[in-house]
């Protein structure tokens, strides 16, 4: 494979010109700037530039997609979540199209899914898929927060995903739990682990309306409607916030709950809602749950970037 290097950004030296993240909170440091909208217009592109940096959605929160020399602009360009990944398209930094696949490529595959633009542009993607299926979604509400931890395998085994929202203040955290129709899980209980049933939908951040977000109180649906915390054509969670995401080994959830817990009261001034998930291992080199079932921290922040970049560091320290 050709190599390039992709431009890194020096902090010295940054002259913002006015094109931003999805937060608002990262001023990208260079006004060239180039479109694609098919797989040849990336290759001369890639072509032409020295150093390029790739965009796509914008909706990182750090400098990692920043570049002083160019930046593509490939949103409109679609791609979807690694694991389910079987192959790939690649435009490499001599502007070669490369194909790689699970069935043929082994290490080179796994390698290159969570590349994070470090091996070319990503233009096409093969994903594993399976019939459609229909899930339901039932939050409960008002659950000790010291229970979500001492029974954290229990609730987080108790539906096909699970999620805990808290705010780190209060004592008290609400489980979203969706189940697939017809699995052994797929049942409404009244109240799990001293959390009650909502009886109408709610939206993960208290007092906001649940209107944006997916259907709950068991009502069945497609999957793409009930996997989702948000319905896909509105915006999510509070709209324009900043997120941040810490992943640790999955028999490490107790001790991270408790690191985050300690902060509450720095981290509450700042946070809008925090979200506790798991995700299974995988095998793909970059990815944080590789070689490790893992245990990931969610925080969606207040638009005060100044603010949060202070927190952010003592956040990880502690954790």
């Amino acid at each position: 494979m050709a190599s390039r290097r992709y431009g890194t950004l020096d902090a010295t030296s940054r002259t913002p010109i006015g094109e931003h993240n999805w937060a608002g909170n990262v001023e990208y440091s260079t006004a060239t700037l180039r479109d694609a909208h098919t797989v040849q217009q990336v290759r001369d592109v890639v072509r032409a530039q020295p150093q390029l940096t790739t965009l796509g959605t914008r909706h990182c929160f750090s400098r990692i997609a920043d570049s002083r020399h160019a930046l593509l602009r490939s949103g409109s360009l679609t791609g979807t979540l690694s694991s389910a990944v079987a192959a790939l398209n690649l435009v490499t930094a001599s502007g070669h199209l490369l194909h790689l696949s699970r069935a043929h490529d082994g290490d080179d595959f796994r390698g290159a899914v969570v590349g994070l633009g470090a091996l070319g542009v990503a233009v096409g993607i093969t994903l594993d898929i399976e019939p459609r299926y229909d899930m339901r979604q039932s939050v409960y509400v008002d659950m000790p927060l010291h229970v979500a931890r001492d029974h954290f395998d229990d609730i987080q085994a108790s539906a096909y995903s699970v999620s805990l929202f808290t705010d780190w203040q209060s004592t008290r955290c609400t489980a979203w739990l969706k189940t697939r129709v017809g699995d052994v899980a797929d049942a409404d209980v009244p109240e799990l682990y001293g959390a009650t049933r909502a009886t109408h939908d709610v939206h993960p951040i208290a007092n906001v309306s649940a209107e944006h977000c997916t259907a709950q109180c068991g009502v069945a649906g497609p999957w793409h409607e009930r996997l989702p915390h948000f319905r896909l054509n509105f915006t999510p969670s509070s709209g324009k916030e900043l997120q941040s995401e810490y992943f640790v080994p999955r028999h490490h959830a107790m001790d991270a709950m408790l690191a985050v817990e300690r902060l509450g009261a720095q981290i509450a001034p700042r946070l809008l809602i925090s979200e506790i998930r798991t995700i299974a291992a995988d095998d793909l080199w970059l990815s944080p749950a590789y070689g490790r079932a893992t245990v990931a921290l969610h925080f969606t922040w207040k638009p005060d970037w100044p603010a949060v970049r202070h927190l952010l560091p003592v956040l990880e320290r502690e954790l």
